[in-house]
């Protein structure tokens, strides 16, 4: 399974979904709004993001998708996902 992301960067550049697979142990677990951490980038830094989607279905190379790292925190940040989700329809 693979989960769209959305990485907590401010950087207008960056304002757009990131693929990650979603680790089996996890899977039970991670809901849409979930805070989680990521690899992000070529030195692989350790970035929080909100997963605003999942699906079974991968949009890259298989082999080429990072996995999630682990869960944040048991909330979610509503703030950034709903400012994310305006700049998606403008």
């Amino acid at each position: 399974m693979y989960a769209k992301v959305i990485v907590d960067i401010t950087h207008e550049k960056l304002d757009k979904v990131f693929e990650y697979r979603i680790p089996c142990e996890l899977e039970s677990a991670l809901q849409v709004g979930a805070e989680v951490v990521v690899p992000f980038g070529k030195g692989n830094r350790e970035t929080n993001g909100y997963v605003i989607g999942i699906t079974t279905e991968c949009e890259y190379a298989p082999e080429k998708v990072k996995s999630i790292l682990r869960l944040a925190e048991k909330f979610c940040n509503w703030k950034i996902l709903l400012n994310f989700g305006q700049k998606l329809r403008t």
